[in-house]
């Protein structure tokens, strides 16, 4: 994000920011404007991540030399004259451009490869495609923004929205494609509302930093961490979801300290969640807020009014094999047999070769006699000295 006498420029990695974070473009604005420093920000597995993304660039490129295309470099990116030249490449009809500058209005951005297609544009018999390299596996919502943004934007320079873009993974180096069309709208729709948040940030509306998942890798995090923790915010507690910080924000609660005053039950009750859950948090803001008075942690064991109701069932008496034989037999039904037997045995008949010659059937393997099993080998019912670990079958025996 850059500040421009003519307004503020903006690139593919602000819309991404965006969608994740939307107190993200109200620091990066302030940050072009010259209201905030950029904050000194080292991330060793980020510098790695970049690294690795450099070594999959070359190697594709590698792997397009390799198929004897022509390849152009327009230059380097900070350069005025970047964007002249990758015209330039556009026009010559290069089979690749690689690091091509990208500019349209307020937009601006530098696509990995810009690779030639057959359909006829104002460039000539010839168009291009967005080709962009990436370690993931599976395309996120912001490597689509990113695509969309460079495919209008090539669009715009020769004459033709671009039918597909594609991503290259180091799975194959084969460009998995997209249809832009597919994604258009949703990439258009999220300009609008980046453009929007930044002429409110312009105005001095605030955003708060609210705890999202582009916090994980943002330059932001120690300033945002900073002021939520000023806030006593009801992020801190333990195990706490989004979803609940939302319905206790309506009812009045944003810190973690009114949440451990809480009175229980809620009234009324919840309109998103159980209301057990709402109680555990309470509870978990009340450990936290105890062991922050005394400087100590502070634990304490906490069950749920559910659980409490059933604290009753676990003190009954447990079933034993006396107490279920002298409990009475239940009532056959009708039609039901009670009486068990062995079935019948099935006659063996002998066997005839094709000599013609008859020998007798085949024994049934004799079965090892095994020490979990509630039947013994070769008895017609159960026994009263077999073991098992688990609940035999309550039929009547036959003796």
């Amino acid at each position: 994000m850059r500040n421009r006498s003519d307004g503020v420029e903006l690139s593919a990695s602000d819309l991404a920011g965006h969608l994740g974070c939307r107190h993200l473009t109200a620091l990066d604005l302030a940050a072009a404007n010259g209201d905030l420093a950029p904050p000194i920000w080292y991330d060793p597995g980020l510098e790695a991540l970049q690294e690795r993304g450099q070594e999959l660039e070359q190697l594709y490129l590698d792997h397009l030399r390799a198929q004897g295309l022509t390849i152009s470099m327009p230059g380097p990116h900070e350069d005025g004259a970047a964007l002249e030249r990758t015209l330039a490449a556009l026009h010559d009809g290069a089979d690749v451009i690689y690091q091509a500058t990208l500019a349209h209005g307020r937009w601006r951005g530098r696509a990995d490869f810009l690779q030639r297609t057959d359909s006829a544009s104002d460039l000539g018999p010839w168009s291009y495609e967005v080709v962009d390299a990436k370690l993931v596996r599976l395309t996120r919502a912001g490597t689509i923004l990113q695509l969309c943004l460079y495919s209008e934007i090539i669009g715009g320079l020769q004459g033709l929205l671009p039918a597909r873009m594609h991503v290259v993974t180091p799975a194959d180096l084969r460009p998995v494609p997209f249809r832009v069309h597919d994604y258009l709208a949703f990439h258009r729709l999220m300009q609008r509302r980046l453009a929007a948040a930044v002429d409110v940030a312009a105005v001095g509306r605030e955003t708060y930093p609210d705890p999202v998942a582009q916090c994980d890798f943002c330059r932001w995090w120690r300033r945002c961490d900073d002021r939520r923790r000023g806030d006593d915010h009801l992020c801190f507690v333990a195990g706490i979801a989004r979803l609940q910080i939302d319905e206790l924000r309506g009812r009045g609660i944003a810190t973690l300290a009114a949440l451990a005053d809480m009175p229980l039950p809620l009234d009324p009750k919840p309109a998103r969640g159980a209301e057990d859950t709402y109680a555990r948090v309470r509870e978990q803001a009340r450990v936290q807020l105890a062991g922050r008075r005394r400087a100590a942690p502070s634990t304490s064991r906490w069950t749920s009014p559910r659980d409490r109701a059933c604290a009753g069932c676990q003190s009954r008496p447990k079933a034993t094999s006396s107490s279920i034989s002298r409990a009475t037999p239940m009532p056959a039904a009708a039609g039901w047999n009670t009486s068990w037997a062995a079935p019948p045995a099935v006659p063996q008949s002998p066997i005839t070769t094709p000599a013609g010659r008859s020998t007798p059937a085949p024994s049934a393997p004799r079965s090892r006699p095994s020490s979990i099993s509630p039947w013994r080998a070769g008895s017609a019912g159960p026994t009263s000295t077999s073991i098992t670990s688990r609940p035999m079958s309550r039929r009547p025996s036959s003796a």
